[in-house]
């Protein structure tokens, strides 16, 4: 038994479309079932494949950009001065650095190593993922 799209489809494509009677044709919901799948599920799995595979692709364009730090540990805190650190610690990407005296720290040699500064009171957040690894 074809449904009225069917009928309608068939009677265009032969060029002998006429007005297809209603009361005769009984509704194909497996067409109608095809169509919804057609329209409204494949583009959301296609859009969530899409977005995976960006995410994986994402991931591995990190992996591969681990930065080394130039400088030891000894020299980094030497930055802030010999007797001027009080205490080291690491919050996931930052160094965060209580000193003594921020005036004795050379905030220009850090900002050469590419690290961003955060200086609140006596504590300096120094934000680098590679010198963080040296302090865990």
């Amino acid at each position: 038994m074809r449904s009225l799209l069917s009928n309608v489809l068939i009677n265009f494509l032969e060029g002998t479309a006429q007005a297809p009677n209603p009361e005769n044709q009984e509704f194909d919901w497996t067409l109608a079932l095809l169509i919804a799948i057609g329209c409204f599920v494949v583009p959301v799995v296609l859009l969530s494949i899409f977005v995976i595979i960006k995410k994986i692709i994402k991931i591995f364009k990190r992996s591969g950009k681990k930065k080394k730090s130039s400088l030891s540990k000894d020299a980094f805190l030497a930055l802030f001065g010999k007797d001027n650190v009080i205490s080291v610690d690491t919050v996931m990407t930052r160094v965060i650095v209580e000193v003594k005296d921020v005036d004795l720290v050379n905030l220009e040699e850090l900002k050469k190593l590419n690290v961003g500064i955060l200086i609140t009171g006596n504590v300096i957040k120094c934000s680098s993922e590679a010198y963080a690894e040296l302090f865990k």
